[in-house]
């Protein structure tokens, strides 16, 4: 934490009141190594990274799909990894470009024939390693696909063009892809992008995935103190949520290390309650509050804010013992 009184002194803040300040600062130093708080970095300290059991701890509370799937509506491969960001023309909404959800393409292919239903795609319960309920799943296997004769995996991939050429026919805010050789063009990415996916492990992606995570975390808190813990924390938040619930309490991170009680606890609050909102799952016109989702946000909640209530509960008992003595 950087030092409050920036270079000030009596000369700054009037005697009195800068003796007051100093002992409250050293207080809330003292409290910081009374409850052992960890290292804290500057949020956007690149070399401040997910820790290797922040990244086991996410991977366990994932489910690990081994292949593609579709999580209801959005193509996703292995350990949560959307699989498609195609971004609606921004004269459509508005002003604003909102990404389209976009299934996969190979899996809608696969199922819509029942020869290559049977050759590429398994119904499995899976489950998280960290005991998370078990969740039965539909998925196009990246070791069927990849065990496939040539042949095979080219028929499926015809077949899921023609889907993905349809399928972009029928997105009237994609206003780019008015012609059949545009909607040809994107399809046929798309599709590459799929196939590529299957090349690769599921933890493999899972470990690209990371960084943007991570830099949405720092692109949000910037100069913010925190712990690695917290940072971890943050990263499996937006992980799972998007950069939402951190955005809209960017403003606020930067008062979780002022002196001011009230509105360290002010913001505490505010930052704990946009974070347990995010606890809805379903499809867009059917979401409902998943008791699994509200688990997880109080969890993460819990451990972003545990050091502010530590600091605070040891800093207001470190005040009231240092008042009681009547320091200078």
């Amino acid at each position: 934490m950087t030092n409050p009184t920036g270079g000030g002194g009596p000369s700054q803040f009037g005697q009195t009141d800068y003796r007051e300040f100093r002992r409250t600062y050293d207080a809330l130093q003292e409290a910081r190594k009374r409850v052992g708080a960890e290292r804290l970095w500057a949020a956007n300290d690149r070399s401040l990274r997910t820790s290797e059991a922040g990244r086991n701890l996410l991977a366990a509370r994932e489910l690990e799909v081994p292949g593609l799937y579709n999580d209801p509506h959005v193509g996703t491969y292995g350990i949560g990894h959307v699989v498609h960001h195609v971004f609606s023309d921004k004269n459509g909404s508005g002003g604003k470009a909102t990404e389209i959800r976009i299934p996969s393409m190979l899996l809608d292919a696969a199922k819509a024939d029942t020869g290559l239903k049977q050759r590429f795609v398994r119904t499995d319960t899976i489950t998280a390693s960290s005991g998370k309920p078990a969740v039965k799943v539909t998925f196009l296997s990246r070791s069927l696909y990849l065990g496939a004769p040539l042949a095979e995996q080219e028929k499926l991939q015809e077949a899921a063009l023609a889907v993905a050429v349809s399928f972009l026919g029928n997105q009237s805010q994609l206003k780019g892809l008015s012609s059949e050789g545009a909607r040809e063009d994107l399809a046929e990415a798309l599709i590459d992008t799929e196939v590529g996916l299957l090349g690769m492990l599921p933890a493999d992606v899972f470990k690209r995935d990371l960084p943007q995570y991570e830099q949405i975390v720092r692109n949000a808190l910037r100069d913010t103190q925190i712990s690695q813990q917290e940072f971890d924390a943050l990263v499996h938040l937006v992980f799972n949520t998007g950069a939402g619930p951190i955005n809209h309490t960017k403003s606020r991170w930067s008062a979780l290390d002022t002196l001011d009680q009230g509105q360290r606890t002010k913001n505490a609050v505010e930052i704990e309650r946009k974070i347990k909102k995010y606890c809805l799952s379903g499809p867009t016109d059917h979401r409902k509050v998943n008791p699994e989702l509200v688990r997880r946000r109080a969890e993460e909640s819990d451990r972003i804010m545990s050091r502010t209530r530590e600091e605070s509960a040891a800093l207001e008992a470190l005040r009231a013992r240092l008042a009681s003595k009547n320091m200078p």
